[in-house]
């Protein structure tokens, strides 16, 4: 099978070209980081495999992400490589493209959003010069436009570097090792980015002593004859003087479209203040918020279809004569606790479309350089914004998304800091808290504890990264896209992604842990039971709930919702559910009611916002950093926060509520 490797800068719609492609459903957004790791898929053609990598300026590492992309195109045997360009930036662009072309392997450019670029480009002349295929591509529509991708000429591209640093080249090239050479990439390639900083490169050359001293030779002569302050410098010019006379007579361009003058040129000026923004912010998550709890007039629907379904379901057990156990089983087992977190689906469905809309139109870049812009003042990695934007739909997803973080130091504290953003697994235990005892404040609820987990993350971050680590990192510069409309086919299939995800895992982990959790529920030592006082999980919550009587909720079935959603946050209302032996909302919440007092409901939703990560989190804290004790640290300060904030949060509301 034919392998094709999908590289390209960040944010210029590679994802999009490769759920095209592939006709996948991967995550796509208007803001850097979001590929963070490579994956593949078939072709939509039956030409073959595509390996999406993360997307990266130049093939020399200095992030997690950058490596993930060098070691993909140093060692996957491809075919050939697509390189994704943003046709209204072609000279920054450019740089990756030269990287690429460097290796010997063929090479195809797709210039993509030419929906929104307004100017003249000469592909045949722009493609004779490079060797490579150039094709325009419209990034909503694509249509034939992408056809013919892995078709490839041959490539014999060359850039001279000047006498300097090519005999630097030819001498260090004959030190490359050939069986450590995959899939027929040049020698030269590697010479190139060993002089340009990457060090470990040197394991692919044999004679290292030699290699070191033409190299540093060469950075001698360079800063000796002032041509620049290091090789990569100079590298650098060399190749800004060649794009520069290659667009000069090849490529005219326009201010790009305006398709929102007055965000772009009005709103932003007050959505990136120092002072302003952050109010701004506030309030548009105010709005998502707000909007998302209009949706509850459909949970009564929702919840009326799955009573209606499991009195159907009940019907048919008796008359086969099922036993009490088989219906208990399926009725109040997986019945009622997938359909206790399905019911809550159309205000997931509707914060998940807010989401995507500000995230679409180039909001949340907004919000990226905001925080970037507090987090360079205080001292934590610019980078943590991205991880901490995505922990709204995953923490796993932000855990991830760490690998654009230069610093190691840095990028620990902000994966041990990542799970306390509330991600939409905990949005069902908030909504139906916040219903029942904060009916005329549910959005400002909502808003108080995502605020408070971003408050939370921050704070973490610092203390690990300032106090403990004592860190330094260089600030970082990042790209604003400008404010674009939203097509409604984009718009609905981004939403879908995130809305089908939230399903998978309520058909798998929601189905599996809803079943664990009617067995422990409903056995105990004597075997079957009604009395969840005599059940396993009863036993368990009568000897350590007692632990959480300070906060306000010291009850077995909070304790057991508690323990068990560690599996996977949704399960806090399935575990609800089923402790309280009811099989719809509506029972539910007359439970909670008498129960909880707005005090402790309060202290419960806090709590369930900071304390243990879910197990999927946790693997990801362990993938990324590959050290256990990073794991113990998370679920140790998540303890200590979560009790300590959940506690004060407690006594503050008797006093208020």
């Amino acid at each position: 099978m034919n392998k094709y490797l999908l590289f390209g800068n960040p944010n210029v719609g590679k994802t999009s070209v490769f759920n095209h492609l592939t006709n996948s459903s991967e995550i796509v957004s208007n803001f850097e980081g979001v590929t963070v790791s490579k994956k593949s898929a078939n072709l939509r053609s039956g030409d073959g495999e595509l390996i999406d990598v993360p997307g990266v300026y130049s093939i020399n590492t200095f992030t997690v992400a950058d490596d993930v992309s060098q070691k993909a195109l140093l060692s996957e045997h491809c075919d050939g490589i697509i390189d994704v360009i943003n046709i209204s930036d072609l000279k920054r662009n450019l740089y990756l493209l030269i990287d690429l072309l460097e290796t010997g392997r063929p090479v195809n450019a797709i210039l993509n959003l030419d929906d929104i670029f307004e100017g003249t480009v000469n592909l045949d002349a722009l493609s004779n010069l490079l060797n490579v295929n150039l094709v325009k591509s419209n990034h909503h529509t694509y249509g034939d436009d992408l056809k013919h991708v892995t078709s490839f000429r041959q490539n014999n591209f060359k850039l001279d570097y000047g006498q300097l640093i090519e005999t630097a080249i030819t001498a260090i090239e004959k030190n490359v090792i050939s069986d450590k050479i995959q899939g027929g990439i040049s020698p030269r390639f590697y010479a190139i980015q060993f002089l340009q900083g990457d060090n470990h490169l040197l394991e692919f050359f044999s004679n290292h002593q030699q290699t070191m001293k033409v190299k540093f030779d060469l950075q001698h002569e360079i800063v000796g004859q002032d041509l620049a302050r290091s090789i990569s410098g100079l590298c650098f010019q060399i190749r800004r003087n060649f794009i520069t006379e290659l667009l000069t007579d090849n490529y005219t361009k326009k201010q790009e479209v305006d398709q929102m003058p007055f965000m772009n040129n009005v709103f932003d000026k007050y959505a990136l203040h120092r002072v302003w923004g952050f109010v701004i912010f506030i309030f548009v998550m105010y709005l998502v918020f707000f909007v998302a709890v209009t949706g509850g007039v459909l949970q009564d629907v929702v919840d009326g279809g799955v009573t209606y379904f499991s009195d159907i379901v009940a019907n048919i057990l008796n008359t086969i004569g099922a036993s009490e156990i088989v219906t208990s089983f399926i009725i109040d087992g997986a019945i009622a606790g997938v359909g206790g977190v399905l019911v809550f689906l159309p205000q997931i469905i509707i914060l998940f479309a807010m989401l995507t809309l500000f995230e679409s139109i180039g909001y949340f870049a907004r919000v990226n350089a905001l925080f970037e812009n507090l987090f360079n003042k205080i001292g934590i990695s610019s980078s943590s914004i991205i991880p901490f934007i995505s922990g709204f739909g995953c923490n796993v997803i932000g855990i991830m998304g760490t690998r654009t973080i230069t610093s190691e130091k840095k990028r620990i504290a902000t994966i041990l800091a990542s799970p306390f953003i509330s991600c939409s697994a905990r949005l069902p235990v908030y909504l139906i808290f916040t219903e029942i005892f904060f009916d005329q404040n549910q959005t400002l609820i909502l808003l108080f504890l995502y605020l408070l987990g971003i408050f939370v993350a921050i704070a973490v971050a610092f203390i690990i990264d300032k106090i403990i680590y004592n860190d330094k990192e260089l600030q970082t510069i990042i790209s604003l896209p400008k404010y674009k409309k939203v097509q409604a086919k984009y718009f609905v299939r981004l939403t879908w992604i995130k809305v089908k995800s939230f399903l998978t895992r309520a058909g798998t982990i929601i189905f599996l842990g809803s079943l664990g959790l009617w067995a422990v529920s409903s056995f105990g030592l004597n075997g079957f039971t009604t009395d969840i006082n005599d059940s396993f999980v009863g036993l368990l919550g009568q000897q350590f709930s007692f632990i959480l009587t300070p906060l306000g909720f010291g009850t077995v079935q909070a304790f057991s919702a508690l323990v068990v959603s560690i599996l996977a946050k949704e399960l806090a209302i399935s575990a609800l559910i089923v402790m309280y032996g009811t099989t719809n909302m509506d029972a539910l919440s007359a439970v909670l009611a008498t129960e909880f007092t707005a005090a402790s409901a309060l202290s419960f939703m806090t709590f369930v916002l900071l304390y243990i990560p879910c197990l999927a989190t946790l693997g990801a804290i362990y993938s990324e950093t590959k050290k256990v004790k990073y794991v113990v640290y998370s679920v140790a300060m998540s303890l200590g926060i979560g009790y300590s904030i959940s506690f004060i949060v407690y006594h503050i509301a008797q006093l208020i509520f």
